[in-house]
């Protein structure tokens, strides 16, 4: 995903033209609810059922956002936590511990450069908060995130309890990991690996459309968005908008589109199988329909390897879907 992030909808307007929410439009909002209406957010997200207050770290988290412009890098974070999960090895803890450990080598693998200052941005708020653990923090950073940006409510439910450093090695965790150089194939072995199907794999590459791809974590710069702070379904429009062109950038392949935007291998596999671009298709055209795969698709990556945690709901509002 990409790394930094606002909200707001987009889509298709009449003749096909784009919509597209102003970025200045979303920030003042976000500043507005954090400061103005708390008695709303106390509502929406709750006190009662947590060992911490849930309430004052979203809005910590939302604070964070609104200052550094961090939705994105949340989202990723996020996705990096959890995304090690093996249906077959369901009861290895996530990654949080690692990656919030000093000098960790989980932190220094190539795709989750630059998860560090995710980390640094959400320390602060854990010392606020000690209550909370990493998993729960970074869970929840996720959900604010998406939120903030103009996505979805995210069912968000807590006991997540703390985690050290994983056992897992270097190989077994590159096994694990999403390479963005790869196609179909790698991608649906990602995804299957965590039992996702392929509505919800589709739904969750749609947060691609957020933050950049950038040099010093990846090894090339790509634009994938025009509007890399609104998390709507313009990844999908702008994948089935453009013929693709492949193009040789610092050793990497990235492809290059018609309308300025550029799509890395693993995004371009979407179009590649029949299967998985009719979801492109169904989404570009119906973004309530793509908000509503996502957000139960990222409430159950949170949740992966929790299933006997008891975790708790608190009163945050979701939504829960079945897959499309």
């Amino acid at each position: 995903a990409k790394q930094d992030g606002g909200g707001g909808g987009g889509g298709a307007g009449e003749g096909g033209e784009r919509k597209k929410v102003g970025f200045i439009y979303l920030l003042l909002p976000m500043g507005f609810i954090v400061y103005s209406i708390s008695d709303d957010l106390r509502t929406i997200y709750g006190r009662a059922t947590a060992p911490w207050d849930v309430l004052d770290v979203a809005a910590d988290v939302s604070n964070q956002i609104a200052k550094y412009g961090c939705g994105p890098l949340f989202v990723r974070l996020a996705w990096r936590t959890f995304a090690s999960y093996d249906v077959q090895d369901p009861d290895r803890p996530c990654l949080a511990g690692s990656l919030a450990e000093p000098g960790s080598f989980v932190a220094k693998l190539p795709a989750n450069r630059g998860l560090d200052r995710g980390i640094e941005l959400l320390k602060g708020i854990k010392e606020k908060h000690p209550g909370v653990s990493w998993p729960d923090l970074i869970a929840l950073a996720g959900c604010v995130a998406v939120e903030d940006m103009g996505g979805p409510r995210v069912t968000f439910n807590v006991g997540r309890p703390e985690t050290g450093p994983t056992d897992l090695d270097i190989p077994q965790l590159l096994a694990r990991t999403p390479d963005h150089s790869k196609g179909v194939g790698h991608l649906k072995n990602v995804f299957y690996r965590m039992g996702f199907g392929r509505g919800e794999l589709v739904a969750l590459m749609g947060a691609h459309g957020l933050g950049g791809v950038h040099k010093q974590f990846t090894g090339v710069d790509a634009v994938r968005s025009t509007t890399p702070y609104v998390f709507d379904n313009s990844y999908y429009l702008d994948l089935l908008d453009s013929d693709w062109a492949p193009e040789p950038r610092n050793g990497q392949t990235v492809y290059t589109g018609t309308h300025g935007i550029d799509m890395l291998p693993i995004d371009v596999a979407l179009l590649k199988d029949p299967e998985l671009h009719r979801y492109v298709v169904a989404y570009s055209m119906d973004e309530p329909k793509f908000h509503a795969a996502f957000a139960s698709a990222f409430q159950k990556l949170l949740e992966l390897g929790y299933a006997n945690a008891g975790l708790r709901r608190t009163s945050w509002r979701g939504v829960n879907t079945s897959e499309i």
